[in-house]
């Protein structure tokens, strides 16, 4: 059992730190690229629970120029009255040249007055043009790329202003019919003010806890084709008003052609929707191993990552959780079967005493197999004070904090290495921090990583590990999505097979760049590059070289457009 072995772990075994055999860099460049946003947290004597839970961000390029721009979320006040607590969504547009510039004024994509939560985006409307979906605390907005810098509320038309507390949300093909469809998950049917006051063991005001409230069904809209969305969530099979969700995945688990969605659920099961390829899903929560961690006990899931960390061919699931549960991280076993691996893998005692959020499977090295980035920030201000216990509380190694630092791990043969104090991601020191987007902000053929800290200023985490053999591909479907959603993209290189899928979600309340990132390794080049489309077709191509960003539209030949590293590289 999970918690049986982490306390043999502390007698028997040291601790999984270890200094990195490669040396895997980043900086926070934030202030310097002109990114001077700071997220409002709008906190009340009240203690409104949708005061705690941050916001995302989200990577997009907004005005196809090849780079990507920086859309950020924030709280405000429902009316002006409060200058402390401004109304300050901000979209930054990426010049080129390694710095941003403030657009949200022109853009017309600010947002509403009120507690915005996510972000997702792609091409709906197969445009050409990537789009932009808010997720708030209250109705949430659909923003259409008019294509000239602007974008246009179309909430309304299209059907997707779901008035509850949204969270997470994201684009795929449900159904592989070209148009892309919308996910949104649902956290609580909590309706402030008309709720009663919780207090802390001193009789003080105090932010209640999710076990106090009932959960809210998401909502699963369909691309109708012609800029309108249908709710399908009960005839899909997905309405249920016992998730309290905050984060969402996907990937084709099964690898049946048809993407599977995968949500963590705070202090309640998981969910895992396995697609039937008819339009509905099969609830394979329970089934699956994945809905509860190794002991069989529902977690505090935030944030949820998917990628194959061990290069079985298989796709594994990890769930950011609370302080004394550790995050989870549960392989693949095939058949939709899942084992919970977390502290045999090594992500397991170093997590126990944060609250993790944000979370991304990534190749930071470039040398072939993904490595894993965690934001951590406790929910509650006086934790230090009047700590607040977790569903299943085990002895903590150390003191819990409100401020805490994220967490690196360096994938060595499917056992993670927490490489966090070499990395440089903890720079500025400590944060409260939420939503995490993956993307490569200056071209340079690496991953990059911004995360959004409550009440303050983001870290834009910038790559600057040594430069290692990789390649960048940039999809685009015809008969399938435009966005390419749900492309599987499998190349050999050093003998094995590695494999992952286009999408542009994940996390916590956050979207990332689309493209395709490929890391070589020692080897130099890859032997043979598989694409499978959504719509079916397979392209196979003989051999990638790295070092080029390539250029793949659905049915065409494979072209490389330009050595990577186009703006100018900070290594």
């Amino acid at each position: 059992m999970k918690r049986v072995i982490w306390l043999a772990g502390l007698i028997l075994l040291p601790r999984l730190h270890a200094q990195t055999t490669t040396p895997i860099l980043f900086r926070d460049v934030a202030a310097e690229i002109g990114i001077d946003f700071k997220h409002s947290s709008c906190v009340t004597e009240d203690k409104y629970m949708n005061e705690t839970m941050g916001s995302g961000v989200a990577l997009l390029d907004y005005d196809n120029d090849g780079c990507l721009d920086l859309y950020l979320l924030s709280n405000s006040a429902a009316s002006t009255r409060d200058a402390g607590c401004r109304f300050s969504n901000r979209l930054y547009r990426n010049r080129g040249d390694g710095t941003f510039v403030d657009v949200t004024d022109q853009s017309g994509a600010g947002g509403r007055r009120g507690y915005a939560m996510g972000a997702a985006s792609a091409d709906y409307d197969n445009d050409g043009w990537t789009d932009l979906y808010l997720t708030y605390f209250g109705s949430n907005v659909l923003y259409r790329n008019n294509g000239d810098g602007t974008f246009a509320d179309v909430t309304v038309s299209a059907g997707v202003g779901d008035p509850g507390w949204a969270s997470s949300a994201i684009f795929f093909d449900l159904d592989n019919d070209g148009h892309l469809d919308l996910y949104v998950v649902n956290y609580l049917n909590y309706q402030p003010p008309d709720v009663e006051p919780c207090t802390n063991p001193e009789g003080k005001r105090a932010y209640c806890t999710p076990q106090q409230f009932p959960g809210a069904a998401d909502v699963l809209y369909r691309n109708n084709g012609d800029g309108s969305f249908t709710d399908v969530s009960r005839e899909a099979g997905v309405w249920n008003p016992e998730g309290k969700g905050l984060g969402v995945a996907i990937w084709d688990l099964n690898d049946d052609g048809y993407l599977d969605l995968y949500i963590a659920n705070d202090t309640r099961m998981n969910f895992l929707y396995a697609n039937t390829g008819n339009g509905s899903f099969a609830d394979m929560s329970l089934l699956s191993g994945a809905g509860f961690d190794g002991d069989g006990l529902p977690e505090a899931g935030m944030g949820t990552t998917i990628g194959d960390y061990d290069l079985d061919g298989r796709a594994d699931l990890f769930v950011t959780n609370f302080e004394s549960e550790t995050n989870t991280l549960y392989r693949a076993e095939g058949s939709l079967r899942f084992e919970d691996v977390t502290f045999r893998a090594g992500v397991g005692e170093s997590s126990l005493r944060f609250v993790g959020f944000g979370t991304c499977f990534f190749d930071a090295d470039a040398d072939g197999d993904p490595d894993l980035f965690v934001a951590n920030g406790h929910i509650d201000s006086t934790v230090e004070r009047t700590p607040l216990l977790a569903t299943n509380p085990v002895p903590l190694p150390d003191a819990i904090s409100y401020a805490q630092p994220n967490l690196l791990y360096e994938n060595r043969d499917g056992r993670f290495w927490d490489i966090s104090e070499s990395a440089g991601i903890n720079g500025r020191g400590a944060f409260v921090s939420r939503g995490t987007a993956l993307g490569d902000l200056d071209n340079d053929g690496d991953l990059d990583l911004v995360v959004s800290n409550w009440g303050d200023r983001p870290q834009v985490l910038l790559n600057e590990t040594p430069q290692g053999q990789r390649a960048v591909l940039v999809l685009e479907g015809s008969q399938s999505n435009r966005s390419a959603i749900g492309a599987r993209v499998s190349w050999q290189a050093k003998g094995r097979t590695y494999t992952t899928f286009v999408d542009r979600g994940g996390s916590y309340l956050s979207a990332r760049d689309g493209r395709v990132f490929i890391g070589f390794g020692r080897a130099g080049v890859a032997r043979s590059l598989e694409v499978r489309w959504p719509a079916g077709s397979v392209q196979r191509f003989e051999e990638l070289k790295p070092g080029f960003l390539y250029r793949l539209i659905e049915g065409k030949a494979l072209e490389p457009v330009q050595p990577y590293g186009a703006i100018s590289s900070r290594k």
